[in-house]
C-alpha cells in the first residue's frame, strides 16, 4: 500500500520527526518513493521520482532548500 506524507506551509520540512516519519515509512513500503514540493514565491511545483534509497530522497530535498512556507509531499 503506498504511504503518502505531507508538509504543508508552516511546517519545518526538515524536522528530525519529519525525516524519521520518512525514514520509518520507507522500512515499511518498500515500492519505490518520488516526492513533489511547490514553492511559494514562485507557485512552481517540483517533481521527482524513481528513487528507492531515503536517504537519497531525503539529501535530495536539502539540496533545494525548502523553506516553512513552501508545500511537500512524499509518496
Amino acid at each position: 500500500m503506498c504511504l503518502i506524507s505531507i508538509a504543508g506551509k508552516g511546517v519545518d520540512k526538515y524536522s528530525d520527526k519529519l525525516l524519521d516519519g520518512l525514514r520509518t515509512a520507507d522500512n515499511t513500503n518498500t515500492d519505490g518513493i518520488g516526492y513533489s514540493f511547490k514553492r511559494n514565491s514562485t507557485k512552481k511545483v517540483f517533481i521527482s521520482k524513481g528513487y528507492t534509497d531515503i536517504e537519497e530522497v531525503i539529501n535530495k530535498l536539502k539540496t533545494h532548500k525548502l523553506r516553512i512556507d513552501d508545500e511537500l509531499i512524499v509518496h
